[in-house]
């Protein structure tokens, strides 16, 4: 018979990046965590006795899971990154100047 790796839900904050709180472990069992594209992706969890654990493997699909979901959202073309500045050639800038300059006389200053 094979033995699955439980850990309690303290023994999971413990063991990951950032040390999230025992409380948002249970967070993310009970009402999941929304991902960026609005999927609400849920930690699977077993609840032994009066205890909450969960399996090592539920964790990486979790991690897995809520990671896919964001690639998703960011691989969409409207995430896409592109120019980041908008340049102006010489003669756009000056035409510019002297609109600002004609305004400026008009209001006197």
């Amino acid at each position: 018979m094979e033995t699955t790796a439980y850990k309690t839900m303290s023994e999971v904050s413990a063991t990951l990046p950032g040390r999230p709180h025992v409380s948002a472990v249970w967070r993310w069992c009970r009402k999941g965590i929304k991902s960026r594209n609005g999927e609400r992706v849920r930690l699977e969890h077993t609840r032994i006795g009066g205890k909450i654990y969960v399996k090592e493997s539920d964790l990486d699909t979790f991690l897995q899971t809520l990671t896919d979901a964001d690639l998703r959202y960011f691989n969409t073309p409207k995430h896409q990154p592109g120019p980041s500045l908008r340049t102006r050639t010489t003669a756009q800038r000056q035409k510019a100047i002297a609109q600002a300059n004609a305004r400026l006389a008009k209001a006197g200053i």
